[in-house]
C-alpha cells in the first residue's frame, strides 16, 4: 500500500506553523489543515482568558485533527488502494508540544488508512517568539501564554546528544529517539524556512 505523507508543522505559538504551512501548501499544491480551526469553543475561550490547556483539553482536539487527516487520506470508494481523489500529501499546522501528543497522531492512524504522519519542528528561540507575539494582531493566543507553552514543550530527541532546557525526560525514555521527524531553524525568515522544508519534502513527493 502506497502511503500518503502527512507533514505536521509543529512548535509553540508564534513559531510560524500556520504561515509556513500555508506557504508550503501553495508551493507544493497540497491541501492545508490548520489545527487551530479544530479547537473546541471551550479551548479557545480558555486560551483567550489566559489559561493554559491541560492534556484533557487537548485530547479531543488531537482526535479531531487525526479524524480529519484520515478522512482526507481515505479514497472516496472506502478502499485502501490508490485513488485519483486522494491527495499526494497533506500539510497540517499543530503545536504537538508533548511527545505523547506526537505519538498519538503518529501511532493512531487506522490500519486501513494510507496516511503516514511526519513532523517538522520549527525550533525557535524564546526571544524571537516574544518579538513575533508582540507584532501579532487578532489571535486568541496571548503573549503571556508563551511561557506555559515553553514549559509544556518536549523538544524532539533526534540523536543521542539532543538536549534542551525545556525538554522533559524520564529514565525510561531518555535515550528513545523519535521517528519521522525533522528539525529546522525557526528563527530564519518564513521564506528561508519554507524553502528548506520544500527541499526535505522532495524525497516524499
Amino acid at each position: 500500500m502506497a502511503y500518503i505523507p502527512v507533514f505536521i508543522i509543529m512548535g509553540p505559538t508564534a513559531s510560524g506553523k500556520t504561515s509556513i504551512g500555508t506557504l508550503l501548501a501553495q508551493k507544493l499544491g497540497l491541501p492545508f489543515l490548520d489545527g487551530d480551526d479544530l479547537h473546541p469553543k471551550s479551548n479557545i475561550e480558555k486560551m483567550s482568558s489566559g489559561l493554559p490547556l491541560t492534556d484533557d483539553d487537548r485530547l479531543p482536539w488531537l482526535q479531531a485533527i487525526l479524524d480529519t487527516l484520515t478522512q482526507w487520506t481515505t479514497p472516496s470508494d472506502g478502499t485502501t488502494t490508490d485513488s485519483s481523489t486522494s491527495p499526494k500529501g497533506i500539510i497540517v499546522a499543530c503545536s504537538a508540544l508533548k511527545r505523547s501528543y506526537r505519538d498519538f497522531l503518529r501511532n493512531n492512524v487506522p490500519l486501513n488508512n494510507r496516511a503516514q504522519v511526519w513532523f517538522v519542528y520549527l525550533k525557535t528561540s524564546k526571544q524571537e517568539l516574544e518579538r513575533r507575539l508582540r507584532e501579532r494582531k487578532g489571535h486568541f493566543m496571548r503573549e503571556g501564554m508563551l511561557q506555559s507553552q515553553l514549559d509544556t514543550l518536549e523538544n524532539p530527541i533526534i540523536d543521542s546528544s539532543s538536549s534542551n532546557d525545556h525538554q522533559k525526560e524520564t529514565a525510561n525514555d531518555k535515550q528513545e529517539l523519535e521517528e519521522r521527524i525533522f528539525v529546522v531553524d525557526g528563527d530564519k525568515s518564513k521564506e528561508e524556512v519554507t524553502q528548506e522544508i520544500c527541499e526535505i519534502f522532495k524525497i516524499f513527493l
